[in-house]
């Protein structure tokens, strides 16, 4: 009997991670509630719940962003609106410009790029602008400067290419001594690994990841 209570709480939990929200049916129409209270009447056409305080509401051609007060802090053509996820949405404006929506309603600062760089979803983060150039959680521009992102369970690996020059020098007969310097370089790669919406920073320096059993081990840069 604890077995089978056990799997269904850790079973309920899982379903219901922004279990504050709710929806509500009439005639063929969806409306929300929140902790038990109507926020937003039955009027819509689907509802996505992504968030824990933005819900995202479809109505013939347009989107609703509709917060746990039943207040519309956003909307637009739903071709142009991402749904409201981690605290993020991805809006298209008119002229063809990317931004990125914070719960309160507004572009966030330094979230504007033109329609050839559009953001994507890593996890829960957007990577927004250049590659490389940053990813944005919910508070804000959380990672710049990087080479590249990837994902490895859970985790967000930020990986970092680092070069140091050195000088050798080189047989030229053009020169007087028959030798010239040349700059080269050594390379190492490392990444660091976070959380996935990068408010955590597991491990700094990694060069591998090996599973072991049911833990993993991160190999580290000297």
């Amino acid at each position: 009997m604890k077995i089978g209570f056990l799997f269904f709480a850790v079973l309920l939990i899982n379903l219901n991670g922004y279990g504050q929200f709710k929806t509500l049916e009439k005639k063929n129409k969806l409306g929300l509630s929140f902790e038990g209270v109507t926020i937003a009447k039955a009027k819509y056409d689907s509802i996505n719940i992504a968030d824990e305080n933005i819900a995202t509401a479809y109505k013939k051609t347009k989107t609703y962003y509709i917060n746990s007060s039943g207040e519309v802090i956003f909307k637009g053509r739903t071709w142009k609106h991402d749904q409201f996820e981690d605290g993020i949405a991805i809006i298209k404006d008119k002229k063809g410009l990317y931004h990125l929506l914070n719960g309160s309603g507004e572009f966030m600062v330094g979230t504007t790029v033109g329609y050839r760089f559009q953001p994507y979803r890593v996890l829960d983060v957007v990577e927004f602008g250049l590659p490389g150039a940053g990813l944005f959680n919910h508070k804000g521009l959380a990672a710049h400067s990087y080479d590249s992102v990837g994902v490895y369970r859970d985790w967000l690996l930020i990986h970092r290419v680092h070069a140091e020059s050195y000088i050798v020098k080189v047989k030229d007969d053009t020169k007087f001594f028959g030798r010239r310097r040349e700059k080269r370089y050594n390379y190492y790669h490392y990444f660091n690994v976070y959380n996935s919406n990068i408010t955590e920073l597991v491990a700094e320096n990694v060069v591998a990841i090996e599973p072991v059993l049911s833990k993993f081990i991160f190999k580290l840069r000297d």
